[in-house]
């Protein structure tokens, strides 16, 4: 029985070892970019704020969000290396409207864009918050570091935050459910303040916009979200 009980264990063992860990399933916004021999960049430095993020599913499919545009593809375990190999890479690829936006979303697409494999970790900081680490697994010290999605992004909006429509010409609805809403900002794609509220409103003029690409955020009592929309 003893030696039964043994060989189930180690059976388990190497069920574990070769796969990977569930951690990584879930919803990750970026929270900083180390480039090669460099300084981390923190991505809440930017002003007005960005919201990168990416999904990875229980498959290894990922989805996600740079600055302005929407990226997908999905990684390969190897068992023997531990390492995720990226299969494959598509983004979208609409202008940002400004050049550092637009090349903090090019440094971060091509992480998941071009190989080598990726060496993935945990980590817990002082804060007892737990970061998911990528890291490319060659020689290069690049590196995302990832915090789970907070209330300001996936749950506000399993609440009931929507936009709608989007695209839009004339009127921009928003719905919140048993959220109250407590400010209401656009920013235009390079970081200027086009509109602000401190009304709860159900809908916001975007008539006079001209057409492109905008960012919405709505702070209520629960949290703060910000919503990429397109003028039409």
């Amino acid at each position: 029985m003893k030696k039964n009980t043994i060989l189930i264990f180690a059976l388990l063992i190497s069920v574990s070892a070769l796969s990977q860990d569930s951690r990584l399933y879930g919803e990750w916004s970026l929270f900083s970019i180390t480039p090669d021999f460099g300084e981390p960049f923190y991505v809440d430095s930017v002003d007005p704020p960005i919201s990168p993020w990416v999904t990875i599913a229980e498959n290894l499919d990922f989805n996600g969000l740079g600055v302005c545009n929407e990226f997908s593809g999905n990684f390969e375990y190897i068992s023997e290396t531990d390492l995720l190999n990226q299969l494959n890479f598509s983004s979208t690829d609409a202008d940002c409207g400004d050049n550092f936006l637009n090349n903090v979303e090019l440094v971060y697409f091509e992480f998941f864009e071009f190989p080598p494999n990726l060496d993935y970790f945990f980590f817990i900081d002082n804060d007892g918050t737990e970061h998911l680490k990528l890291q490319k697994s060659d020689f290069s010290t690049m590196s995302l570091d990832f915090l789970p999605r907070t209330l300001s992004t996936n749950d506000f909006s399993k609440n009931g935050f929507k936009i709608f429509p989007n695209p839009v010409s004339n009127e921009l609805f928003i719905s919140a459910e048993n959220l109250q809403i407590t400010e209401i900002s656009i920013y235009s794609i390079s970081g200027q303040l086009i509109f602000k509220s401190n009304k709860d409103e159900s809908s916001v003029d975007v008539s006079a916009l001209k057409n492109g690409i905008y960012f919405i955020e709505i702070t209520s009592d629960q949290g703060k979200m910000i919503k990429k929309f397109i003028k039409e």
